[in-house]
């Protein structure tokens, strides 16, 4: 398996907001709006200092995770993973 870890990019926000919304509802079993999500994660790749995404890329596969900036209050740094996805 040939895979790269790498920073979010732009166009990774469309599976971002996914691999979101997935999580909320496995985890935490809420629908959360996919406009606020987008919002939100758009806020984050636009401000580093909000949150980091990286994403594991494999062949067509993505896998994502973020974490917050140590002096945003998170008392771990891994805050959020996300399942794979074939890449659009």
């Amino acid at each position: 398996m040939d895979a790269t870890v790498r920073r979010r990019r732009l166009p990774d926000l469309d599976s971002l907001v996914h691999f979101a919304a997935e999580e909320a509802r496995e985890a935490e079993r809420i629908d959360k709006a996919p406009a606020t999500l987008r919002a939100g994660i758009l806020a984050a790749l636009e401000n580093e200092q909000l949150a980091l995404y990286w994403v594991l890329a494999d062949e067509g596969t993505s896998r994502w995770a973020s974490s917050r900036p140590s002096g945003s209050g998170a008392t771990g740094t891994p805050v959020t993973t996300g399942g794979s996805r074939a890449s659009t």
